[in-house]
């Protein structure tokens, strides 16, 4: 057996809205317009006066009016089964008859046509008294069933008193009808969206709760069914991943359960896994749509080391599951030291692609390594004790094989201010001693303030360490730097016009003398290698001024054998043999 709803409309004239109404409910929903037609009136006078039925004489002049009225039924669906037609027809007068009749079709332009089709029209009403307010029609309720799928129909009107003069009247006429219909079928489907993929499972009901269905489930219902709908985060995977209807796993790029209609017009569930909806009797084509977002793995790997994420510590490594578009932020173990190798983590981490992030933006799976300074530990440093001697620097080499040249580092305090940290000499590994001659020990917070430091060379990333002069020292000016002083002040001695380096004495054990002249400023760079080519120190690598200048060379941890002293000043280079004999 078919279910049926009962529907009623009220067609009215003169442009009044058609009403449909569900009984019991006392919502009204427009659903259509009666179209009216004016008045006609004998030998062709259309449309004079206001008067639409009847007779009516101006002077010597004796009019009659009739009218017809064109109904539109397309608010009443063609399969509908007509219940009750209510009439409800008003006049201006009292005391005369009128005729309702069913116009099969006519041509408004010919208007002796149209006349005598109102007139000659099937009689659905006849002796119908002027107001005659409400009533019940049986032949104008089988007249609309029969006229349906034509989708209207027109119904005309005239005085049974139209020879009487006086008669004449204004008519309109209301139509109240009660129908019923099958109750519609409605296909709709139900479906995932992950990125343009609909597989997965999908929770589904017809007027219970949901269960589990393969996606896209297609179905039919019936009108005024109530389906439930539910999105799942598990058996939803595609292209490798997996896809969930993010509420909560993750902050933000929430997933959306939305119904379609179509192209146009969207209701959305906005970011809950389930919804609910009764059908209406045009709902068939109606979708569900769950947009899912997929879950990215990204895996850290720090290994031997803590990782830290979401307030837990791991070691080694740990895979996060985020949603895509959504940030982490994971920490690593921020300092250890191994060998004699320092790492310092650097607040990022980097990708299999090498790119660097400190904040995580999910986008598909990866794998991340935190990102460490790595670097030599620099020697601490000691002093020698002989007050105005050259000051004598002291260090233990770094236990790791492949630290393997160590900086010189100095700066000076005076008049309140220092000066740039410099480099006043490279050695290699094995020395782990070098001797200052431009200044002497002195005594402790009473002459000239230093800091020397010692910086270290890692050949495996070719890094020096971080740092420079850090531990203080008070001295003297030494020989040597007060010699190029008075060599400078020598009125005598003047500018040197060219280039120069020699050394005395050479042969020599274990020090030696390197003399050298600039004539003009520049930086200079003075280096010696052994036989191999090896450097085994740097003597100078500052700015200089134009002058005579000398430095010592201490090979007391080298052995015999020929070294190649070297000077690079302003473009000039020019290399000497030195001779170590013991």
């Amino acid at each position: 057996m078919k279910s049926f709803i009962k529907l009623s409309i009220i067609l009215l004239l003169f442009g009044k809205s058609l009403f449909a109404q569900v009984p019991g409910s006392t919502n009204l929903v427009t659903i259509g317009t009666a179209i009216v037609k004016e008045t006609i009136g004998q030998n062709s006078n259309y449309g004079y006066g206001s008067y639409n039925i009847g007779k009516e004489t101006v002077g010597s002049t004796s009019k009659v009016f009739r009218t017809y009225f064109d109904f539109s039924l397309a608010a009443i669906p063609t399969n509908a089964t007509i219940q009750t037609v209510t009439v409800s027809i008003w006049n201006g007068k009292n005391g005369y008859t009128q005729k309702i009749t069913q116009i099969s079709s006519l041509n408004p332009s010919d208007l002796n046509s149209t006349w005598s089709a109102i007139g000659n029209g099937s009689t659905l009403h006849s002796g119908v008294a002027y107001n005659a307010s409400n009533f019940t029609s049986s032949s104008i309720k089988t007249a609309i069933q029969g006229s349906l799928s034509g989708r209207k129909i027109i119904i005309g009107v005239l005085s049974e008193s139209e020879s009487t003069d006086g008669s004449n009247t204004s008519a309109s006429i209301s139509l109240y009808v009660e129908f019923t219909r099958p109750l519609a079928t409605i296909n709709y489907s139900v479906y995932n969206d992950m990125d343009g993929f609909v597989g997965g499972i999908i929770g589904v009901g017809i007027n219970t709760s949901a269960a589990q269905k393969n996606s896209p489930y297609n179905s039919t219902a019936t009108e005024g069914n109530t389906i439930n709908v539910l999105a799942y985060d598990t058996g939803n995977t595609y292209g490798g991943y997996t896809y969930v209807f993010n509420d909560n796993e993750g902050p933000t790029n929430l997933s959306e359960l939305y119904r379609r209609y179509g192209q146009s017009g969207f209701y959305r569930y906005g970011a809950s896994p389930s919804g609910s909806h009764t059908f209406l009797q045009n709902d068939s084509g109606i979708e569900f749509v769950a947009k899912l977002k997929k879950v990215c793995n990204l895996t850290f790997s720090n290994p031997g080391r803590a990782i830290y994420l979401n307030l837990n510590t791991y070691n080694s490594s740990v895979t996060a599951n985020v949603v895509e578009q959504n940030t982490i932020s994971p920490g690593a173990e921020g300092y250890f030291v191994v060998d004699g190798i320092e790492s310092s983590f650097m607040g990022e981490w980097k990708n299999s692609a090498g790119q660097s992030f400190s904040t995580i933006t999910a986008s598909q799976h990866d794998t991340y390594t935190p990102v460490y300074r790595i670097q030599a530990v620099p020697p601490a440093i000691s002093f020698g004790t002989t007050i105005g001697q050259p000051v004598v620097i002291n260090w233990t080499d770094n236990p790791n094989s492949n630290v393997t040249q160590y900086r010189i580092h100095r700066r000076v305090y005076q008049n309140g201010v220092w000066s740039a940290d410099a480099v006043i000499a490279t050695v290699n590994s094995g020395v782990q001693t070098y001797t200052d001659y431009e200044y002497n020990l002195g005594v402790w917070k009473q002459d000239i303030l230093l800091e020397y430091g010692i910086t270290a060379y890692y050949s495996v990333n070719s890094t020096w360490s971080q740092g420079g002069a850090n531990t203080q020292v008070y001295c003297t000016i030494g020989a040597s730097m007060q010699s190029n002083d008075l060599v400078l002040a020598k009125k005598e001695s003047g500018i040197p016009t060219d280039y120069s380096i020699s050394s005395y004495p050479n042969p020599f054990n274990p020090t030696t003398t390197i003399n050298y002249q600039l004539p003009k400023d520049g930086m200079v760079t003075i280096k010696v290698y052994d036989i191999l080519g090896k450097e085994v120190a740097t003597l100078v690598n500052q700015a200089k001024g134009a002058g005579y200048y000398k430095v010592d060379f201490d090979a007391s941890r080298m052995t015999s054998g020929v070294y190649i002293c070297s000077i690079q000043a302003s473009g000039f280079s020019k290399s000497i043999k030195l001779l170590l004999t013991k």
